[in-house]
């Protein structure tokens, strides 16, 4: 189902949506740091990263009815990056329903907004991708009707995005979160057996935080969270190259000198576990956390 059509039909000016906000201070160290992780990795995070094809489609289904009915269907993926996800949920949505779609992409880091731009400006002149910080949304109440986010909420003050989620949404508007939690990390290749790649990931939330995070805000009435099975085919020669580029910011929580220590570590324990390193298949689990705001806030 990827053999989508370009969005054609006309969709507001999302200026319209959005407010002027101070850029939002970073107050974590390891926020500035991965600031500077994705300056480095934008030119190629896309070739680097692995993309859950399964994963995509849930979400989609997941706001299939909403944007069957709104005209337009504001869509905002923030932590977008180079707008990978959005752009996919986006043609999923448009060439299934025939729908009008306006997709946003919202990131903190310029040059990852500045890929996004160049690699679907021609695809989806009618997206929009900002930079700018999800604790302070630099957009109108009750201006998107669903908000997503994948492999990135790691990164965020969850109990600030969640709030500024709830004012931005729409009534009966859908937040929709694809992550990674701590448990799942362990049970990863790189989590198995890559040196303390499990124990220096201290940024991921636990069910117990997402849930939490959205009772705080009482605007709510509907939550939703699961796992997502994933398994991944690939070869010793790929993941390397991974590590090299740095494709996950926990690698940046290593010195260089022991980053490669970590990794003739981990070759070695890959060669000693998988008889065939040209193919490697390994559990990657997400999480998926759906909710939904009241019908009326």
């Amino acid at each position: 189902w990827f053999g989508f059509s370009r969005l054609s039909m006309p969709i507001e000016d999302t200026r319209s949506l959005t407010v002027e906000l101070p850029p939002a201070a970073d107050t974590e160290s390891r926020r500035g740091d991965t600031n500077r992780h994705f300056g480095d990795v934008f030119s190629a995070y896309r070739s680097v990263r692995d993309l859950d094809l399964a994963g995509v489609r849930l979400v989609s289904d997941v706001l299939m009815s909403a944007a069957a009915q709104a005209r337009p269907y504001r869509l905002l993926d923030v932590g977008t990056g180079t707008g990978r996800y959005l752009e996919l949920v986006s043609q999923h949505l448009s060439s299934t329903l025939a729908a009008d779609i306006c997709p946003m992409g919202l990131d903190r880091s310029p040059a990852m907004v500045g890929q996004a731009r160049r690699l679907n400006g021609c695809a989806y002149p009618a997206a929009s991708h900002l930079v700018g910080a999800v604790e302070t949304l630099p957009f109108r109440a009750a201006s998107c009707d669903a908000i997503t986010s994948f492999n990135a909420v790691h990164h965020f003050d969850l109990a600030r995005f969640v709030s500024e989620a709830s004012r931005v949404l729409t009534p009966s508007g859908f937040l929709v979160l694809y992550t990674r939690t701590a448990e799942q990390n362990r049970d990863t290749i790189w989590g198995r057996y890559f040196p303390e790649f499990a124990a220096r990931e201290t940024r991921l939330h636990p069910v117990s935080a997402f849930r939490r995070a959205l009772d705080a805000t009482r605007a709510f009435t509907s939550v939703r969270v699961q796992s997502i099975p994933w398994r991944v085919t690939t070869s010793l020669s790929r993941l390397v190259e991974q590590v090299a580029a740095y494709h996950y910011s926990t690698f940046r929580f290593y010195s260089p000198s022991g980053l490669q220590t970590a990794l003739d570590t981990f070759q070695t324990r890959v060669r000693d576990v998988f008889s065939d390193c040209s193919r490697i298949t390994f559990d990657n689990d997400h999480l998926l956390v759906v909710a939904q705001q009241a019908a009326s806030v």
